[in-house]
């Protein structure tokens, strides 16, 4: 069994999910009413985990690795952990998702108030309880053919070890009576509120109950075996995957001060080998250049200056104002004021090289 972090791209695996396991009355059409729902948990949402095969499911058989097995999504108490625009996104989408549904004869509408009340219940916890270092557990689910397999426990680890690297001392849910409530209490869990739903929907034939659960934050971790608040940091060599969630946390920070961080990176390649590559990223009006490169063999062919001018084109329809770019004495400190770049500053280093900022302003 594998987890890693929630991606746009298992949206669709997931809401199928959903729909097989709580919507099956729709039958084909249960994956429009379960998209309905995850866009809704998605828009409360700030980390979501997902679980795939390998696992033997009850009847023997073993599950494709590639089949997503389950599901978790976790809301942190930190406010500067809220992405409001991936929020809104998924609160819009489900906009679309619903009339879908509804176009389909499934009564979007009426699921939708049932998740409204399940969302005032939590409200009404934090109301009467606190909302202050509490974490929320906003899904759960694992396919039916893999439960028992330990694939909700591991997901559980991953969500309450990021809520607890977060700030969050104490943990609290709302499930209802289509869910395995009874597992939250087998964790020690404790119910603090309960109520009977108002809204009917179709497949209802008696009173429908909602419960609120809660727990300490590390009393949980330390039941299901979650690494504790405290977690071992260890410093390690990046690989390129890395290099991108180093990006991702980039991009996360400028998103939430308003500046947008956009990445340039392009390559040329000649016979199917690379011998030419560019790393730019702006930040707000400004594109820099991290790194550009020629093979020995490949240069005076042009490739450099079809690359700069290949990013400079695209900041500039971005946004960008202006260039930036450091280089070393050695590193043939000429090429950019060829290309219209100005000198800003320099320093020399202890080595008896130079340092050289470069700056460029591009014209509409």
């Amino acid at each position: 069994m594998r987890i890693r972090e929630f991606m746009g791209i298992d949206f669709e695996p997931a809401a199928r999910i959903l729909g097989d396991t709580w919507h099956k009355e729709h039958g084909g059409r249960a994956y429009w009413q379960g998209a309905d729902e995850l866009c809704s948990y998605l828009a409360r949402c700030d980390k979501g985990y997902v679980a795939f095969g390998d696992v033997t499911v009850k009847e023997g058989d073993p599950i494709d690795g590639d089949a997503m097995l389950g599901v978790i999504l976790v809301a942190s108490p930190r406010e500067e952990d809220r992405n409001k625009d991936l929020r809104l996104h998924w609160l819009q989408q489900r906009t679309s998702v619903a009339f879908m549904a509804n176009a389909l004869g499934i009564n979007a509408r009426a699921d939708a108030a049932l998740l409204n009340e399940e969302h005032e219940l939590m409200e009404h916890a934090g109301a009467e309880f606190g909302i202050q270092d509490v974490g929320e557990i906003v899904l759960l689910i694992v396919t039916e053919n893999a439960r028992g397999q330990g694939v909700g426990r591991e997901l559980l680890r991953k969500g309450i070890a990021w809520l607890l690297a977060h700030d969050a001392s104490r943990v609290r849910l709302v499930t209802d009576d289509d869910c395995d409530w009874q597992a939250y209490e087998h964790l020690g869990m404790q119910r603090v509120l309960e109520a009977t739903a108002i809204t009917v929907t179709s497949k209802e034939k008696a009173p429908f109950h909602m419960y609120v659960y809660e727990a300490s934050g590390e009393e949980l971790a330390q039941r299901i075996g979650t690494e504790s608040a405290a977690p071992q940091y260890q410093l390690l060599p990046s690989e390129e995957t890395h290099n991108d969630a180093v990006g991702e946390l980039l991009g996360a920070h400028s998103s939430r001060a308003g500046v947008p961080f956009v990445e340039y990176n392009y390559h040329i390649e000649k016979d199917g080998r690379l011998v030419a590559g560019i790393v730019a990223w702006a930040l707000g009006s400004d594109v820099h250049i991290d790194m550009l490169a020629v093979d020995e063999s490949e240069q005076r062919h042009g490739l450099g200056s079809r690359l700069l001018t290949h990013v400079e084109k695209q900041a500039r329809e971005d946004g960008c104002t202006t260039a930036s770019v450091d280089t070393f004495s050695f590193q043939a400190p000429d090429y950019y004021p060829a290309h219209g770049y100005v000198e800003v500053f320099r320093y020399t280093l202890d080595d008896g090289n130079e340092r050289i900022y470069f700056s460029k302003r591009l014209c509409s």
